[in-house]
C-alpha cells in the first residue's frame, strides 16, 4: 500500500493471511511479528498488530486472537530515553548522527552505533519494554533515512528546530553529525582536512552548524545539497568497505 492520503480520524487497515502450509514450519515456535511503515504525518502515529487464527485450516470467515498490542513512541519518548543515555543527543541531533552513519566512507557496523547509542541492553530487551520500543524507533528513523537517500535522494531534508530568537538552530543537528563523524574519522578526513580539496563540501556543514546563532531555512537547504555531495563523493569508497 502506497500514497495513501487520510482526513481526520482515517485509519488504514492491513491484513495477511498466512496459509496452513507455510503456518507449518513456525506451529509450536516463537514468531516474530513486523511492519515496516514510513509516513510524513509530522507527528506520531500509533500502530496496532493483531495476530489471529482461523478456527478451521485456510479458513478464515471465522477466527480467534492470539494476541493484539500497540506500538508508538513519539519524538518527545525518544528524546528523554536518549538524553537519559547521553547528554547532548535529541531526536534533531539522532538524525544527523544516522545522516553522517549512512553518508560516510565507511559502512559502520549497526551493533556498533546502536550500542553507543541506546545501550547494549537495549539490543537484547524484550519486545514489551521502553528500551526495545526506543531501538524500534532509531531504527525506524534510520531505515526512514536510508531509503530516501537510495530511492528519492532530492527529496531529503535535514531535520531542524526552531531557533528562541526567530529562524532555525542548526547546533543540534551539526554535533550529531559530528559524532557520526567521530565513529569512524580517518577516512572522512577526505572532507574534513582543510588540506583536501574535498572539504569544500563539508564547509556549508562546519560554517553553519558549529554555533548557537539563529540562521534563515535557506542555510537547512544548503546543507542538504551539501549532505548529498558529500555521499555522492564516498559512495564507491563505502561500498568498497561493506565487502
Amino acid at each position: 500500500m502506497q500514497s495513501a492520503t487520510l482526513t481526520g480520524a482515517g485509519t488504514i487497515f492491513w491484513r495477511h493471511r498466512i496459509e496452513a502450509r507455510n503456518a507449518g514450519t513456525i506451529a509450536n515456535g516463537a514468531a516474530m511479528v513486523t511492519a515496516r511503515t514510513y509516513h510524513d504525518v509530522g507527528g506520531a502515529v500509533t500502530y496496532t498488530l493483531t495476530v489471529n487464527k482461523p478456527t478451521a485450516a485456510d479458513n478464515f470467515a471465522s477466527v480467534s486472537q492470539i494476541a493484539t498490542g500497540t506500538v508508538s513512541v513519539t519524538d518527545a519518548e525518544l528524546e528523554a530515553f536518549l538524553l537519559a543515555r547521553r547528554s547532548t543527543m535529541t531526536v534533531v541531533s539522532l538524525d544527523g548522527y544516522l545522516t553522517a552513519i549512512l553518508i560516510g566512507p565507511k559502512f559502520i557496523d549497526p551493533r556498533l552505533w546502536l550500542g553507543r547509542l541506546v545501550g547494549e541492553a537495549a539490543l537484547i530487551a524484550d519486545a514489551d519494554t521502553g528500551e526495545h520500543l526506543a531501538l524500534q524507533a532509531v531504527v525506524h528513523h534510520h531505515n526512514r533515512l536510508s531509503t530516501t537517500f537510495a530511492d528519492q535522494p532530492d527529496h531529503y531534508r535535514r531535520m531542524v528546530k526552531p531557533h528562541r530568537d526567530g529562524g532555525i538552530d542548526l547546533l543540534d543537528w551539526g554535533l550529531g553529525f559530528i559524532s557520526g563523524i567521530a565513529l569512524a574519522p580517518r577516512p572522512w578526513k577526505k572532507v574534513t582536512d582543510p588540506r583536501q580539496p574535498g572539504r569544500a563540501l563539508f564547509e556549508p556543514i562546519l560554517t553553519l552548524d558549529i554555533g548557537s546563532r539563529a540562521v534563515p531555512l535557506s542555510a537547512a537547504e544548503k546543507v542538504a545539497r551539501a549532505v548529498l555531495e558529500i555521499r555522492q563523493l564516498f559512495q564507491e569508497q563505502r561500498r568498497k568497505s561493506m565487502r
